[in-house]
């Protein structure tokens, strides 16, 4: 490490039982209890640099493997019904860049993109795991009124349901307005998520019966905070 700049490499394991969901739930037409489910473990590599700009900002770049054994999944049996299992190791590899950067007093933002290849040992890939994912934010501080106004976005990609139909990539935005009329006391804020009123879906899992979930179109919210200390 020099004044400016990092470069770490980390190494992790870990691993998550079963939840008694996961295991008993059962004794339906559609279920199927597992109470032999093991735990799945993941192990995972990265390797890290970020580059520092005094007064700026910073860049990073990562890349990372991870491996996860006996993953739990839902799976449907060759009747129909739903049961999880451990299935094969998944491996999963990709990059990250990250870059903040403050232009001045009153402006500043971010960027962000990953990329990733999800996939079974054998080769499947993984359902709802999109190739490409990004964000980026803008936001300006308007110091005499205490203001603070941030536009933010995120991407995904296309990517496969649990269903094999594929989801459309999307791109969604939010606006958020924050104001400080006092030295001391409340915050009052507001954001509307959704911006564009973007019509999008999630993957359906096994129990459902629709592919894709529609979720949420434009939507706001109004707030006061108060901070103590």
């Amino acid at each position: 490490r020099s004044q400016d700049s990092t470069l770490k490499a980390t190494y992790g394991r870990a691993f998550r039982a079963p939840t008694p969901y996961e295991m008993f739930y059962g004794g339906i037409d559609t279920f199927i209890a597992n109470p032999n489910l093991q735990p799945e473990k993941i192990t995972s590599y990265e390797l890290i640099g970020e580059q520092q700009f005094p007064g700026r900002g910073m860049v990073r770049i990562s890349g990372y493997e991870n491996m996860v054994d006996h993953l739990i999944e839902q799976t449907l049996t060759s009747d129909g019904r739903i049961t999880f299992q451990n299935e094969d190791t998944v491996k999963s590899i990709g990059i990250e860049l990250y870059s903040k950067w403050a232009w001045n007093k009153m402006w500043s933002g971010f960027a962000g993109y990953g990329l990733q290849n999800t996939r079974e040992i054998n080769g499947t890939p993984i359902s709802n795991t999109p190739i490409h994912s990004g964000s980026a934010g803008l936001s300006a501080w308007f110091e005499p009124t205490g203001t603070n106004v941030s536009l933010q976005s995120s991407f995904v990609s296309s990517r496969r349901t649990f269903q094999e139909t594929t989801l459309p990539a999307t791109a969604l935005f939010s606006l958020t307005l924050r104001e400080q009329p006092w030295k001391v006391g409340p915050t009052i804020f507001a954001s509307i998520y959704n911006l564009l009123d973007t019509h999008y879906s999630v993957s359906g899992a096994a129990e459902h019966l629709q592919d894709a979930i529609p979720q949420d179109g434009r939507n706001f919210i109004l707030g006061l905070e108060y901070r103590f200390l």
